[in-house]
């Protein structure tokens, strides 16, 4: 993913779920953010909702990704677990939204 986004000429960040959790490194420094999946918490259906909870029941980052879905210069995009992710947020048909499945 990084590889591809470096090629395209974005400024890639690899930021961690531990590096929001902690604040250091906040949604609004960002135009777009991209969900790569992986096999976050497991590798089966439904397996993103624990990655999905860390950012619903954070109240701090609830409200970042609420400001940065209202922005109208962002963009979002789900890949695999990432896709996953998305619907548990209420991103997917967001107007800011593209969705690998």
């Amino acid at each position: 993913m990084v590889a591809s986004l470096i090629d395209a000429g974005f400024e890639v960040w690899d930021v961690t779920m531990q590096d929001l959790l902690q604040n250091k490194v906040t949604f609004d420094r960002f135009r777009g953010i991209i969900f790569p999946g992986g096999f976050s918490y497991a590798d089966v259906l439904g397996s993103a909702k624990g990655w999905a909870a860390s950012l619903l029941f954070h109240s701090s980052l609830q409200k970042q990704i609420k400001t940065f879905i209202s922005r109208k210069d962002t963009f979002s995009l789900g890949v695999c677990n990432g896709c996953q992710l998305m619907s548990l947020l209420g991103l997917i048909g967001d107007k800011n939204s593209t969705v690998l499945l």
